[in-house]
Order: structure tokens, then sequence, then C-alpha cells
């Protein structure tokens, strides 16, 4: 018996190394003595629900699996928009197209997404998805990471994942230890980040995934947090500044509390209202800008 407790044990113990839910919350700030706003990106699994202080009425959630779905929720007026184009499925892999395929995990991971943004939907019924934990042990090294973002031996990377170049030193965000670099633009320092990944955050491969892919969702609409990943997923961004003096980006709490039941999804009994607004109109505005009401557009 000893050896199946000593086993049990470590599997315990393992597991009590990472949690499967997380939140996070990040101070942004812009240049020119602009107000400080604040930000919240609460994670499990293949969801993300992020709330930002200049949208005060609603928050957006993101599945970060196989189809990235985008929803603006509206508290205020009790309802649910659809910010990306439906997509039908198929058989054989689905990639964003800002992703290679390979990015987005193997047979099992794109089963499970699928199987877990049906039962996101806004509008089905209530469902436990309380995710199980699955610790993996960390053993990449930021500099590995780095590596992995520079141009492959086929004279490109990976479609929209930046260039980075490592500076040598280390720091200490909201108790996090992360590795200083500098992402580059045209071979010149354009933002500094100070980046970790799951093992110093204290979270599961998979929510640290959904991170990643949220911080790319977030570039890619323009909401202007600077924060990034690598191109393997590995390690994310816990503070980014522009070098210019400009958005400052900061990580000031990390906790892996388990979320409340129903965080992650949009209850039955709000209604669903058109996409009928930009992109740019359902973003947060940029730091420093007046608060608006983004759903304003489609009342």
């Amino acid at each position: 018996m000893r050896v199946p407790f000593a086993v049990g044990m470590l599997i315990l113990a393992t597991a009590a190394g990472a949690r499967a839910d997380a939140t996070l919350d990040f101070r942004l700030a812009g240049g020119d003595g602009a107000a400080e706003q604040t930000l919240r990106i609460a994670v499990a699994r293949f969801f993300a629900r992020v709330e930002a202080s200049a949208a005060p009425d609603g928050w957006w959630l993101y599945e970060a699996g196989k189809f990235f779905p985008l929803y603006r929720v509206n508290e205020a007026e009790r309802t649910w928009t659809r910010l990306t184009p439906e997509v039908t499925p198929r058989l054989g892999p689905v990639s964003r197209s800002a992703r290679p395929a390979a990015a987005t995990g193997g047979p099992a991971e794109d089963a499970a997404d699928a199987a877990a943004a049906a039962a996101a939907e806004p509008g089905t019924p209530e469902a436990d998805q309380s995710p199980a934990s699955a610790a993996v042990d960390d053993t990449a090294t930021a500099a590995a990471a780095a590596e992995a973002s520079t141009p492959a031996a086929d004279g490109g990377t990976a479609a929209s994942a930046p260039e980075f170049a490592l500076t040598g030193e280390s720091d200490t965000v909201a108790g996090v230890r992360c590795r200083v670099v500098n992402e580059l633009r045209d071979g010149a320092p354009v933002i500094e980040h100070c980046m970790a990944g799951k093992a110093a955050l204290g979270i599961t491969e998979r929510e640290l995934r959904t991170l990643a892919r949220t911080f790319e969702m977030a570039r890619e609409r323009d909401f202007g947090w600077l924060a990034t990943a690598t191109a393997d997923e590995a390690f994310i961004s816990v503070r980014s500044r522009a070098l210019d003096g400009g958005t400052r980006l900061t990580l000031v709490a990390v906790s892996t509390d388990p979320l409340p039941k129903g965080h992650l999804r949009v209850t039955r009994d709000y209604r669903e209202v058109p996409a009928t607004a930009s992109a740019s109109e359902a973003s947060p505005p940029p730091p420093g800008a007046a608060e608006a009401d983004d759903d304003a557009a489609v009342e």
C-alpha cells in the first residue's frame, strides 16, 4: 500500500500547485497623466470574462477554443451581442486566420472546444462548468520562449506572433516572478514586457493558453492593452509598457479562488441584440479616453 499512497500524495501535491480558475487584475494607464483604468480577466478552461472600468455597463465573454466567439454583455439592458461572425461546424481542423492550425491544440482539445462552446452559447440551459484541474510541470524558460518567437527556418514566424529580444533582466510583479523582454517592430524595441509562465502564476496550461489567446484577441480588436504572449502560448505579459512613454499595463493581483457558478456564461433570460456596432464601438476606449456607452449604437 505504500507505493499507491505515495503516488497519490504526489498527485495531490502536484495538483495543489496549479489551479484551473484564475482571476487577474490589471492597472491600465495612459501617457500624459491620463486617468488610470482597471481591467479584470477571469478564466476557466476555454473561457475568459473581461471587465473594464472604461465600460462599466457590462463585460465581454470570449471562448478561446475552436471557433473563438466573442460576446458583449450589457448588464444594464440585460442583453448580449455576438461580435464575431457565426461559424458553421465542419469536419477537419479549423483555425483562426491569425494563428496556425497547430496552435489550437489536438483532436481532444478541439472536441472539448466544440462541446464547451455549445454549452456556453447564450440562451442554453445552465450547467456546472467547473473545470478539472490538470497540473503540468513548467520546465520551459523565458529564454526558450523568446527564442520560439524568433523567425523560423522557413524565413517567417507564426502569423501575428510578436518577435522578442531578451534583456537578461528579471523582476517580480504582484508577487509573480517574470523575465523582461523587448517586443521588436522592424528590428527596434517598441514595448517592454515582463513575462511569466503557468508555474509563476500558479495556474494550469489550459488557462494560460486562454489568457494568451485573450490578449491576442484584444490586439486584433485594438483594445489598447499592450499585453501579449509568446508564439507557443507558454508565457504571457504581467507587465507591459510602451517605450515611447505611453500606455502601461501592470498586473496588480492574481487569484486562483474558484469562480462563482455561472460566472463565465450568459444567463438564459438575457435577450440577444444584433451586432450593428463596429468592432471599435464594441471595444473599450483607449487609456485616458472618456467613458461611453458601448452598446448605444445597438439600442
